[in-house]
């Protein structure tokens, strides 16, 4: 997944993921909170998507608890940790970008796994390494 994903990765869109992954570790929050979702050993998740009226996709990190993967539970052990607006223009750069933001996502932040992947609240991928 790693090396033909990033592979259809533009330099723009490449730059525009690290700039934005900068910018978290510099947020007091939103790097609080992810911190906090990690040391209290939370699956992370990104969930791609697009607000009604809008053109631009957005990036959700959100946090589930270990204990609570019941397809049922789900919806209430989400919790957003940063939302970040504006990060894709098209629904078919999800894999790609995703991919990417998640591999040095789990790099920074010390994840023992990929976040999950979802589009538009759906999951599309699970890393099962772990």
């Amino acid at each position: 997944m790693k090396t033909e994903n990033n592979a259809q990765l533009t330099p723009n869109e490449q730059t525009r993921i690290n700039t934005v992954l900068q910018m978290l570790k510099e947020h007091p929050k939103y790097h609080q909170n992810i911190n906090n979702a990690v040391e209290s050993q939370k699956s992370i998740i990104l969930n791609y998507h697009i607000h009604p009226g809008e053109s631009k996709y957005c990036v959700s990190i959100l946090s589930k608890s270990a204990n609570h993967l019941d397809a049922e539970d789900e919806k209430s052990t989400l919790e957003e940790l940063a939302h970040i607006k504006g990060i894709g223009d098209l629904e078919e750069s999800f894999v790609p970008l995703l991919s990417y933001f998640g591999e040095k996502l789990k790099s920074i932040y010390h994840l023992t796994r990929l976040p999950d992947l979802y589009l538009n609240g759906m999951q599309y991928f699970q890393d099962n390494t772990s």
